[in-house]
């Protein structure tokens, strides 16, 4: 070995390389599963008149962060750039898709002013009709 030269171990790789089985998404909890397609009622905790549903993943994050520091004005310009949508308490919605292990669900809505519009709920505040 020549001087001012490093000469680091090689690491040896010894085996059969096979391929890797694609990983398999996990399957959904067959009470999850059975609301897909059930129409709701929103209702809304609280003494509100109507509920705060985020349009997607993204809104619904910084929505909980701005709950958690109680920024009403950052909930306020989230709402006026029609990410957070206001929806009256009642309003029916057909339920497209659970997210148990985020306690939300993704709904259309059927009623009102943001007829037709798909949005994020969470799973609390949703009653199911009979």
């Amino acid at each position: 070995m020549a001087q001012g030269f490093c000469s680091r171990p090689r690491a040896v790789f010894i085996g059969a390389v096979e391929q890797a089985a694609r990983l398999a998404t996990p399957a959904k909890a067959p009470e999850a599963a059975s609301k897909v397609g059930r129409v709701a009622k929103l209702c809304a905790d609280g003494q509100l008149s109507f509920t705060l549903v985020s349009v997607d993943e993204e809104t619904a994050v910084e929505r909980e962060k701005l709950d958690a520091a109680n920024d009403d004005v950052g909930l306020s310009l989230l709402i006026a750039s029609q990410r957070l949508l206001m929806v009256a308490n009642g309003t029916q919605v057909r339920i497209l898709e659970v997210q148990p292990t985020q306690s939300r669900c993704q709904v259309r809505i059927l009623e009102g002013e943001h007829y037709g519009k798909t949005a994020l709920v969470l799973l609390g505040e949703l009653r199911e009709l009979a």
